[in-house]
């Protein structure tokens, strides 16, 4: 029997390769990409608990490029169709006979699409690791074209990398856009009354989110921690979740922080004041700064709440009060952890909290090791751990033309055809340029006009568009890797963590200003770009310099630390105008969220928070150098004009890049060098006893100094190579000249300047009482003594 065993199961896999095939092919125009799967065995197929998924193999690659997991049960004769989102409606179909697989569903006609379950590869299309569009003399194409499998063909090709030409044959040939035949096996249109699959049922208990640990503690140590302790993983920002503040007994939230983070079961956030000490803050994605909610005192209310209501309650909103009881709880002073038992959160948020007191477990005030766990327990590092999940701004999901994951429809709001430079830019192009204040004024003027604000997720569209490959329209270049990837390879949602995947760089870094989305500055797309989540991080918020070390990923970017980044040499002037836009368009008063935003010749510039009003970038003069060096060219004129299109204005540096040189070059010009002179302050005549400060100074900076005595009585100088000396002035029997020398250089040039004066002997009269007639007075206390003297011995001998 032990024998019999392995081939049984030999056969079963045998048997489900032959019953799951891929029965349709549709690579049409845009993103109307679909792969259709056909059940055709006699027995239900289980997706999902098969493990079965399709997989991408772009442009020749070995490795899979994009995956998608796929559930439901295909009964007999049923197909399921996997998408692309970006798809026009006709080639989608609702669940649970479709399935959104955008990562999957982006194929060029050059691409391999490789169908698989937990056994081994069932099905595929293509060649794995070879990079071809594949045609016949019959009409088979595989690009521009919807293909279906014949209905004599009833097993899959299993050996992924083998020679596609044999498989051609397989294949009936439609018209490109040719949707009619999805949802059914073989090569006619479908009637509508084929079988459907079964939806997908999950038992899996729901996720619940508690507010977990309370912490009132010295200072700003104020944390609030949030735990999932359900079943399912909660992704906190598409479903709503934020925490409110209602202080003194406010009705109304005085402030709120929306949330964001994949709480898997067992998981915690925790939330905290940013003036906590460091035992009170976690690194995301298990810490969120929000320091306007996390600054209660004890008498004040925490409300939980998602897009159905309110989760969970801590105090009672419309009272202000500190809640206290006999076991020592105390909404003052203390760390509240939730008992374990605890499983569902207080929903009522206005009720009397009494009730509630008993629900907690106290510690002493300032307790911090039990954050970043559920429970009454000290965390023990185990722990499973929240993920990163839904960006806020992500969670609106995506349009019906849009191309990648979250990526919402948006309209144009402007038409490059019609732009008239000399209107648009009336103001600067009267402006006096001798004026450099009023002429960079009456730029920002007319770039500011028609600003339109897009939301953060409307930023993933409008890349689609500003950064588009010329070479391939599917595709969207990354600034830093250069790499050309597909559009719909964007790191939202679950797929946040992918490093090979593209975000939303913003190339002045927001913390150097606008840490907050509802900033203006945070979703201007003149300076966000698509960037490698891997080179996103690489490049964190440093400033922009010369120097450092190749980054390993993409060696021709070099980072010096925390301190400076170096973009490769084609991107360097687009960086740089991007920064002189950023420094133009954000001038003090002119938004009324945003700082001043200042270029400054300097690295490791402030980082900033919300409302402390500083926004500084670095360098100045290395990026006018880069622009210089790296001159506009027709990818980034493109880009400002399809930015005006959907932003409504322009980059005033890349339509005139001359005013540059009005607005900034002089702050970058190297001033004539003058001859070295120096000079001493502080030489006066002084009487004896006297302090005298000299102190030598030059018309230049970088300068050493060296001082000495030329003359005189002499003076014991400290601190000689400083530009100050002080000493006291000697005494003197009489009225004496006295000099010193300090001589400074700089480079190879020196120059040495004499400083010379008069100490004044003091008149006998001046000097004080006791030193009158001090000799006299001398011999008189010694005359004294001595008679004394003889008494004594004469009355004691």
């Amino acid at each position: 029997m032990k024998k019999i065993i392995p081939i049984l199961a030999g056969l079963a896999v045998s048997h489900a390769h032959a019953n799951v095939v891929i029965t349709e092919y549709v690579e049409g125009g845009g993103t109307n990409k679909v792969i259709e799967i056909s059940n055709l065995g006699t027995e239900n197929v289980n997706l999902k608990d098969q493990g079965y998924k399709l997989s991408l193999y772009s442009n020749g690659s070995a490795t899979a490029t994009g995956e998608t997991d796929l559930i439901g049960t295909l009964i007999p004769s049923s197909s399921i169709v996997i998408y692309n989102n970006g798809a026009t409606d006709a080639f989608k179909k609702a669940a649970p006979q479709g399935i959104d697989g955008s990562s999957s569903a982006n194929f060029n006609g050059d691409d391999a699409v490789v169908l698989s379950n937990s056994a081994g590869i069932v099905d595929s299309f293509g060649q794995v690791g070879v990079r071809q569009q594949w045609s016949n003399d019959d009409g088979f194409n595989s690009k521009d074209k919807t293909l279906r499998r014949l209905e004599s063909i009833t097993e899959g090709d299993s050996i992924s990398d083998d020679d596609f030409t044999s498989q051609l044959s397989q294949w009936a040939t439609f018209d490109k856009d040719t949707s009619d035949g999805l949802g059914c096996m073989g090569e006619a249109a479908c009637t509508g009354n084929e079988p459907l699959p079964i939806e997908e049922v999950d038992n899996t208990p729901p996720g619940v989110v508690i507010i977990s640990e309370y912490i009132e503690g010295g200072s700003n140590n104020k944390v609030i921690e949030i735990s999932n302790i359900g079943g399912s993983d909660v992704d906190l920002a598409p479903e709503g979740y934020k925490l409110e503040l209602f202080s003194n007994g406010a009705t109304q939230a005085n402030s709120e922080a929306l949330l964001q983070g994949l709480l898997i079961p067992g998981s915690s956030i925790v939330i905290y004041n940013n003036g906590a000490t460091d035992a009170f803050k976690k690194e995301a994605p298990q810490g969120i700064e929000a320091s306007n909610v996390i600054a209660f005192n004890g008498d004040d209310a925490i409300v939980l709440s998602n897009k159905d209501g309110v989760v969970d309650s801590f105090g009672q909103v419309g009272v202000r009060q500190q809640w206290t009881n006999d076991s020592g709880f105390n909404s003052k002073d203390k760390t509240l952890r939730r008992l374990a038992t605890v499983l569902t959160g207080d929903t009522i948020s206005d009720d009397d909290f009494a009730s509630q007191l008993s629900q907690w477990s106290v510690f002493d005030k300032d307790t911090a090791d039990g954050l970043g766990c559920n429970g009454e327990d000290i965390c023990t590092g185990t722990e499973p751990q929240p993920g990163v999940g839904t960006e806020i701004g992500d969670e609106t999901g995506g349009g019906s033309e849009s191309i990648c994951t979250n990526c919402p429809d948006i309209t144009k709001v402007a038409d490059q055809a019609t732009f008239n430079d000399s209107v648009y830019y009336t103001n600067t192009i009267t402006a006096d340029e001798s004026n450099k204040a009023a002429f960079k004024a009456a730029i920002t003027q007319d770039i500011s006009a028609f600003h339109k604000q897009l939301s953060y997720s409307e930023v993933w569209t409008a890349m689609t568009y500003t950064d588009q490959d010329p070479a391939i329209a599917d595709n969207i270049l990354l600034i830093y890797s250069g790499r050309s990837i597909p559009k719909a390879e964007n790191g939202s949602g679950s797929a946040s963590t992918n490093q090979d995947y593209w975000n939303r760089e913003h190339v002045w870094a927001k913390s150097h200003g606008f840490p907050d989305s509802s900033q203006l500055g945070y979703t201007d797309i003149h300076h966000l770009r698509p960037a490698d989540v891997s080179m996103n991080t690489q490049r964190s918020d440093n400033d922009f310099g010369n120097g450092g070390t190749p980054v390993t990923e993409a060696p021709e970017n070099s980072k010096n630390g925390s301190i400076s980044w170096e973009p490769r040499n084609q991107v360097k002037g687009d960086v740089a105008r991007m920064m002189f836009y950023m420094d133009t368009r954000y001038e003090v008063g002119n938004v009324s969220n945003m700082p001043d935003l200042v270029l400054v010749d300097k690295a490791e510039t402030l980082r900033t928070g919300f409302s402390d009003g500083i926004g500084e970038l670095g360098k100045l003069c290395t990026l006018l150098e880069w622009h210089e060096n790296d001159p506009i060219d027709e990818f980034e004129l493109k880009r400002n004009n399809t930015i005006y299109e959907y932003q409504g204005n322009r980059n005033p540096y890349i339509d005139h890049p001359e005013w540059i040189d009005v607005v900034y070059k002089e702050q970058c010009e190297t001033p004539v060098d003058t001859a070295l002179t120096a000079s001493i302050s502080g030489a006066q005549n002084v009487e004896e006893g006297q302090s005298i400060t000299l102190t030598a100074s030059a018309n230049l900076e970088d300068i050493t100094y060296t001082w000495q005595q030329v003359s005189g009585p002499e003076i014991t100088l400290s601190n000689t190579t400083e530009a100050s000396i002080t000493f006291t002035a000697p005494e003197v029997d009489s009225d004496t000249a006295i000099s010193f020398s300090v001589t400074i250089t700089k480079n190879s040039e020196t120059v040495t300047e004499i400083a010379s004066f008069n100490i004044t002997n003091k008149t006998e009269e001046a000097k004080p009482e006791e030193n009158k007639s001090s000799s006299g007075g001398s011999l008189y206390y010694l005359f004294t003594m001595l008679i004394g003297l003889g008494l004594f011995r004469r009355k004691y001998s």
